[in-house]
């Protein structure tokens, strides 16, 4: 009623006429028109007269008639014009709405995808490993005293499968390969600690200087410092370097594999989670930001205003404004220091949520600030689900706000 009120005052004013008038005219009590001698109307009354008449554009027998703008006959005036406004007042809020798109971006991975090089080569040098020490296991099976060239040289086929790659992993199977490979004599035709430093040895002396290994206070490289000196060292010190060596590369791969394992883990997961935020939560989310600043633009579009509470968070240190509807949605807004908005607050759904001592609150669902915006979709109101830091015109939200609540000026 009071947007009909204050619509008719100033459809009145542009008119020149009276209140009084122009609303009895609005509700159809209109002066009966005057009639010449002929017996027609003149004026305005005569146009709803029926008859036949003549002339093109005139009106024909029978027909209703209807001024544009005008009121027909199943409607009052009064009822037209209040649609009207109603209209003019719901475009406005949709207009404003649509001022304050947001627009929620599918959720993306932010992980980086863990380098899974060293990772397939380790297994395979496990794998390989595996299978060159089967064989060699079977080829020592078959060496038997007396040992027969046949079987000592399908041995050292076996023995000649090992790699730098390898080599630590065929270790692993067979930690006492040196003296295996020592024992098998056969009267001249056999081995000893020569196939040891051939076979074994200068392999892993290959590998100890891929992950790293130096020989101290000299500047020979590990195969050269073994190439060199090895021939005079025991069986035992052989096995020793043998030992310090594979276990060390072996003990290292551990840690690369978990480590990798850990990373894939954390990737896979976040892979998961993004994948069923954008299946099943982007469109709750982007209704929930839809609802929510189309409230805004409602209550900035109300008439008359709502009641404006504010006050100072001391604890804080910040200027807020609230309105709070009978239904007992609300908005807030905050205040920085130069007196502009710099939090929004909207609370469109009014479903609360319990604290421990059995109280409930209504938390909003969501908080906007120029650089992040909250949003809660499973509405408890206890936590927020997410956020996003694109999408949205905080400055367009700032000025929508205002016409709720107004600038506030710097003190």
């Amino acid at each position: 009623m009071n947007s009909i009120t204050t619509y008719v005052i100033r459809e009145a004013k542009k008119q020149g006429k009276d209140v009084e008038e122009l609303a009895m005219e609005w509700l159809g009590n209109v002066k009966e028109p005057e009639v010449d001698d002929s017996g027609n109307a003149n004026g305005a009354g005569a146009a709803g007269q029926s008859g036949s008449s003549t002339g093109t554009g005139q009106v024909q027998q029978g027909e209703e008639t209807q001024e544009p703008g005008k009121p027909n006959s199943a409607q009052q005036p009064g009822e037209v014009q209040q649609t009207t406004v109603q209209e003019d007042v719901q475009a406005q809020i949709d207009s404003d709405a649509a001022s304050v798109k947001v627009t929620v971006p599918e959720a993306k991975v932010t992980t980086q995808k863990p380098n899974d090089t060293k990772y397939k080569q380790i297994k395979a040098n496990q794998q390989s490993g595996k299978e060159v020490a089967d064989e060699i296991k079977q080829a020592f099976e078959r060496c038997t005293v007396p040992f027969w060239k046949e079987e000592v040289d399908n041995l050292e086929n076996a023995l000649k499968k090992i790699t730098k790659n390898n080599v630590a992993y065929v270790l692993e199977q067979i930690p006492d390969l040196a003296d295996k490979i020592d024992r098998i004599d056969a009267f001249g035709y056999g081995f000893d600690k020569d196939e040891v430093i051939k076979y074994v040895l200068m392999p892993i002396g290959q590998a100890g200087e891929e992950y790293g290994w130096t020989v101290s206070n000299s500047v020979l490289s590990l195969t050269a410092w073994y190439s060199q000196d090895a021939n005079s060292w025991s069986l035992e010190d052989i096995k020793n370097k043998i030992t310090n060596v594979y276990t060390d590369i072996i003990s290292e791969d551990k840690v690369t594999l978990e480590e990798y394992s850990e990373q894939l883990q954390a990737y896979d997961n976040e892979v998961t989670k993004v994948n069923s935020y954008n299946q099943y939560n982007l469109s709750k989310t982007q209704q929930t930001f839809d609802e929510a600043n189309k409230f805004l633009a409602e209550v900035a579009n109300m008439n008359p205003k709502p009641e404006i509470e504010e006050g100072h968070n001391n604890e804080k240190n910040y200027d807020w404004k609230k309105v709070i509807l009978p239904d007992r949605r609300w908005i807030e807004v905050r205040y920085d220091g130069n007196g502009e908005i710099s939090t929004i607050l909207i609370s469109h759904d009014t479903t609360p949520d319990y604290k421990t001592a059995g109280t409930t609150f209504d938390r909003t669902e969501i908080h906007y600030t120029a650089t992040k915006a909250w949003y809660n979709i499973d509405k408890s109101n206890s936590e927020y689900e997410g956020s996003i830091t694109s999408g949205y015109d905080f400055e367009a939200l700032k000025t929508l706000a205002e016409k709720i609540f107004g600038k506030k000026n710097k003190k």
